[in-house]
């Protein structure tokens, strides 16, 4: 499954609210928020779930000052994949197929 273009906002404004703390803080200076900007869009797009992740790991890694995203992208992810997990259970619901609807929660 594609991260939503919702799920791929959040972690862009996560990134961009790090980046204002950063800076205000002191911990980076304009030419580190630059490089981690550069770097970022670099990461884009995100075509899965597992590259996202890898990418927000590898940014990480980098860039050891934005951690944060990294928990943050995991938190996103799976609540995300939750959601998406409940829309196609309550589907199979409403088909009145409970048995296809637990089915769904074993098979993830």
């Amino acid at each position: 499954m594609y991260p939503s273009e919702e799920l791929i906002k959040q972690i862009e404004l996560k990134y961009l609210k790090l980046i204002v703390g950063l800076l205000r803080s002191g911990k980076i200076n304009k030419n580190i928020a630059k490089q981690t900007a550069n770097f970022f869009l670099t990461l884009l797009p995100f075509n899965s779930y597992e590259e996202l992740r890898g990418k927000i790991k590898l940014f990480t890694d980098q860039y050891p000052d934005f951690i944060e995203l990294d928990f943050y992208s995991i938190k996103c992810i799976e609540e995300e994949k939750t959601q998406q997990l409940l829309q196609r259970m309550q589907s199979k619901m409403h088909e009145d197929d409970l048995e296809g609807a637990i089915n769904l929660v074993t098979e993830s």
